[in-house]
This record gives C-alpha cells, sequence and structure tokens, in this order.
C-alpha cells in the first residue's frame, strides 16, 4: 500500500509545481506587488515572463523581464534573474524571497544617468552618471539588514550649475556590516579633495554624508567660490560638510 501513496504523493507535488509554474503574472502581481508598485503590458507567467513597464509610486521605471531558477522552488526560496531596461539605463539582479517576506538581492549591477532617476531619488537638476555594484542587498520587513558594494558617480554637476564638471566620486560599503552601515567616500578625480568622507545608512533608509572637501589648486573659480557656501574652511583649507536624507 505504501508504493500507491507515495505515487499518488509525487504525482500530486508535480501536479502543484506544473500549475505553479503556469501561474499567469497578470494574477500574480496582485498578491506578490506592494501597492505602490505596478505592472503593465504583462505577458508570461509568474516564473518567466516580461512587463513592457513598470511604475513605482506613479513613475515609470522601465521594461522589466523576469526568469525564475525553478530548482529553487524546491527548496522554499525561489530566485528569479532580473533585467530592467530603458532609454537611459540597465539593472540586473538575482532576487530571492522567502515566504516570512525577507528579499535577497545578489550582484546587482546598474548604470543610468541620474537625470533619469530624478523622479525616484530627490536629485532634480544635479547631472551626472551613476554605476551601481552590490554583490548583496537583504531586506526584511522593508528593513535593510545587509549591504555591500561599490557606487560610483562620474561627471558629477551640482544643481544649476551644468557647465562645472566635480569629476568621479566613488563609495564603497564593505561586507559584513549590521546596521548602521558605513562606507567611505572619496574624489577618485577632478577638481575636489575629500578626506574623511563617510557615509551612514540606518536599516530604515535614511542617511548622514559627511567629510571635509577642498579644491585642487587648478580648480576653476566657480567651484572656490561655492565651496564657500559650507562655511569656514579649516587652517588645512577643508571645508566641512553634512547632508543628511532618506531613500
Amino acid at each position: 500500500m505504501r508504493k500507491p501513496l507515495l505515487l499518488v504523493a509525487v504525482g500530486a507535488i508535480l501536479l502543484l509545481l506544473f500549475l505553479l509554474m503556469l501561474w499567469p503574472a497578470r494574477v500574480a502581481v496582485g498578491w506578490l506587488l506592494p501597492e505602490n508598485v505596478a505592472l503593465s503590458g504583462l505577458r508570461g507567467t509568474v516564473w518567466q515572463g516580461t512587463a513592457t513597464q513598470l511604475n513605482i509610486d506613479g513613475h515609470p521605471v522601465g521594461a522589466l523581464s523576469w526568469d525564475a531558477h525553478l530548482f529553487s522552488l524546491l527548496g522554499g526560496r525561489p530566485r528569479w534573474q532580473i533585467e530592467l531596461s530603458r532609454a537611459s539605463g540597465f539593472a540586473r539582479a538575482e532576487v530571492a524571497v522567502t515566504t516570512s517576506g525577507s528579499v535577497t538581492v545578489a550582484n546587482l549591477t546598474a548604470a543610468s544617468p541620474l537625470a533619469g532617476i530624478a523622479d525616484l531619488v530627490e536629485l532634480a537638476g544635479t547631472g551626472g552618471n551613476l554605476t551601481l555594484n552590490l554583490p548583496i542587498l537583504e531586506l526584511e520587513d522593508g528593513m535593510l539588514t545587509a549591504l555591500a558594494g561599490r557606487v560610483v558617480v562620474d561627471s558629477l554637476s551640482p544643481i544649476g550649475l551644468t557647465d562645472v564638471d566635480l569629476g568621479t566620486l566613488e563609495l564603497d560599503v564593505p561586507a559584513e556590516q549590521s546596521p548602521p552601515f558605513s562606507g567611505a567616500l572619496s574624489a577618485v578625480s577632478g577638481p575636489l579633495i575629500v578626506e574623511d568622507g563617510r557615509l551612514e545608512l540606518q536599516a530604515d533608509g535614511s542617511y548622514t554624508v559627511s567629510g571635509r572637501v577642498k579644491a585642487r589648486d587648478d580648480a576653476p573659480q566657480d567651484i572656490r567660490q561655492g565651496l564657500q557656501f559650507l562655511g569656514a574652511p579649516d587652517p588645512n583649507g577643508f571645508y566641512p560638510f553634512l547632508q543628511r536624507g532618506s531613500l
């Protein structure tokens, strides 16, 4: 009797997996996505499909495609290879979720002009190009629990000074940290020297960026004058800076 029961059980499991594999994406999004995220132009299933447009808080982000690692279903932690594409940039990552609501993003790579994400992040009027390379990013109940990687902004221009190039800034966040996360901010090239540059990022997305900055000897006069708005320099000519915000 045990063998027929075992065969029935295996058959039931295979049938369930088959039904899950055919779960239409247009039905699944109502169950899986938060209220502020919407997909349009859906094709395929929840495991493999495309959407012509991803919208977050009403802002268009780009076209989306996804492809699941089907064997990850057996472990109860499904994983998708996800790619976001738009006219001015892209993002790729492997995303895993659990029934408890935790999300793990691995090997996230992305590139975009800052103007292309101004609707999502408070960067209106700031010019430049953003590149992300994050080996790990984890969320649990909407709170950041793990983060590591590098963020680079090149050809950076401040608000109102589109003809000014501040060069390339780089932020490195080392692995194996718990909140708050700390990263080192440095000027790789350009007219600025940054010392003691530091990012502190809380689990809820609030951040503080601080450090000291001064112009190089050959920096344009506009940049020298702009730094004066930061306050009084120290004896070595460095101006302190402090910026707080939330992602």
